[in-house]
């Protein structure tokens, strides 16, 4: 087989083509490899921690959210309680969002403790009848609950996380915590 000019030009071509790749290659390496360290920086620590503190009482659960963190957040709880329960969360510093969320109405300083939400459960079947009165009656009461550090889109107005309704968001009193040693 006889190799003809054409052959050896692309053939060329395809070398030089090759040894360009093969020389950018150290280029776009050092350019995703390459650091900058910057003398004096700090460690800034961007977590927040919450814990929440639940108790029994009969059919009834009162929940508290306490601030462990060390940065000011807002809360919001939402509670899940079976098939035939009522839930009912009196007036106690919580605002009932249109979500299903219970938000608390003020941002919470580091070490702090929310009011408590007080949840009371009225069991029925579908038929009225009290279901705590029959044998094989056993429920749930279950609490999620979120926090958020705290973001302000201008001095006055809290920013509603991803996921959180901003007309709830909107309720809660945007004012900076007193810290809860004061």
């Amino acid at each position: 087989m006889k190799i003809t000019k054409k052959q050896i030009s692309l053939l060329l071509a395809l070398l030089l083509l090759a040894g360009a790749a093969a020389a950018s290659v150290p280029g776009a390496l050092a350019y995703f490899t390459d650091r900058q360290h910057a003398d004096g920086s700090a460690a800034v620590k961007m977590t927040w921690e919450t814990t929440p503190h639940e108790e029994m009482d009969g059919n009834n659960k009162h929940i508290t959210i306490e601030n462990t963190g060390e940065t000011p957040v807002i809360v919001r709880v939402q509670v899940f309680a079976g098939a035939f329960a009522e839930t009912e969360a009196p007036d106690g510093g919580w605002i009932a969002g249109e979500d299903g969320w219970y938000y608390y109405g003020s941002v919470l300083a580091p070490g702090a403790v929310t009011p408590e939400l007080y949840v009371a459960v009225s069991a029925q079947t579908e038929t009225g009848q009290d279901a705590a009165a029959l044998p094989d009656y056993d429920f749930n009461i279950i609490v999620v609950h979120e926090s958020a550090r705290t973001v302000y889109e201008d001095n006055t107005t809290l920013a509603a996380p991803d996921g959180w309704a901003q007309t709830a968001v909107d309720q809660i009193d945007p004012a900076p915590p007193a810290s809860a040693e004061e």
